[in-house]
């Protein structure tokens, strides 16, 4: 087998209470050829905590918040890799197990485009299919990424809808990471903002690709008014069955 270099990118942004410990994993694993760190304007101490790993790690510190797409862009014009696996910043028990499964189709398939890690929110993909579409462990080419990171740049919580629009279903595996713990960090206004973003980057994905017509959602609105004033996953399962907007509905 040849060897192939891997370049792990961790887009971070007030992960104060877990970044330490996925850098400090991913630096002690034999998989993993460098490290990128990219602190997205954290307000908290997100920025020191890298700072101190010094050489161990590529550092990428921005004073602003620009979003999770510009951060992943930044961290794969850095790579020195052949293949980027990115990872997030929350994770409580990354092991060499998870990097290996992650990594392991893409590294071991060149004709493979990419591939998926689901984990961390395997529970909620039972309910949002969907959601497995939006995970944020990934593995790629870099080759196939780099003429898509100018477009990146201003992706935020839509990156990963962004992502997956780039290449056909065949191309990128599934990889089941069962066990996989992220932090429960899914505030109300985080939750709302995450998919409300969601639906307007589709949007847009589809229009370019002339896959739809934006004017048959032209009620989506109703779906941010229905979800707006809860606060949980299991509670916004739970309502969208009341929304009333069949086109939306269906797509859920």
């Amino acid at each position: 087998m040849v060897m192939r270099n891997i370049s792990a990118i961790v887009p971070a942004f007030n992960e104060e209470k877990t970044v330490a410990g996925v850098v400090n994993k991913l630096l002690s694993s034999h998989l993993i050829s460098e490290v990128i760190c990219v602190n997205d304007g954290s307000t908290d101490a997100t920025a020191q905590i890298l700072s101190a790993f010094g050489d161990k790690i590529k550092f990428l510190n921005f004073a602003d918040n620009h979003g999770k797409g510009f951060a992943l862009a930044q961290g794969i014009l850095a790579a020195s890799g052949d293949i980027v696996a990115f990872f997030d910043a929350d994770i409580h028990n990354l092991s060499d197990r998870y990097i290996n499964l992650l990594i392991s189709p893409v590294r071991n398939d060149q004709n493979l485009t990419g591939a998926l890690g689901v984990g961390c929110r395997y529970k909620s993909s039972l309910y949002f299919p969907w959601i497995v579409y939006l995970t944020g462990m990934r593995a790629y080419q870099k080759r196939k990424l780099i003429p898509y990171t100018d477009n990146m740049l201003d992706k935020r919580y839509g990156i990963e809808v962004y992502l997956n629009s780039l290449f056909d279903k065949n191309e990128i595996a599934i990889v089941p990471l069962f066990g996989l713990s992220c932090a429960a960090k899914y505030s109300k206004r985080a939750l709302i903002q995450a998919i409300k973003e969601y639906w307007q980057t589709g949007f847009e994905v589809a229009k370019q690709k002339g896959e739809i017509e934006l004017s048959q959602y032209i009620n989506y609105k109703d779906l941010f008014n229905k979800l707006a004033p809860l606060a949980d996953v299991d509670t916004v399962k739970i309502r969208i069955k009341d929304i009333a907007t069949k086109d939306i509905k269906d797509l859920f």
